[in-house]
């Protein structure tokens, strides 16, 4: 359950950076949601081989999961940092200041 309002949260943030680079708001929520989901699966992947069936649900099984689905949305985050703005320096050049 926690997992879910720190997502709700993240989120939000992701979108809102995707807006004032111009993105679409709601295809990057998406992602952010798609990413943690798949990086989550992954962090249960990895509990399972580290720490076998008996101890996935303990909490060093739910804080490889975690970690792992933050991984997601950072992947997310630093893909939309890396996206161009629509107001880049670019389409100022021959502006007056």
């Amino acid at each position: 359950m926690l997992d879910i309002i720190i997502l709700f949260f993240l989120a939000r943030s992701i979108g809102d950076k995707a807006a004032v680079k111009g993105l679409p708001r709601r295809w990057w929520v998406f992602y952010t949601v798609m990413a943690w989901v798949v990086a989550e699966m992954i962090g249960i992947l990895l509990g399972l081989m580290l720490l076998g069936r008996n101890n996935i649900l303990s909490f060093n099984g739910y804080l490889i999961i975690l970690v792992c689905a933050f991984g997601g949305y950072l992947f997310i985050r630093y893909v939309v940092e890396k996206m161009p703005s629509k107001t880049d320096d670019i389409d100022k050049i021959g502006e007056d200041l």
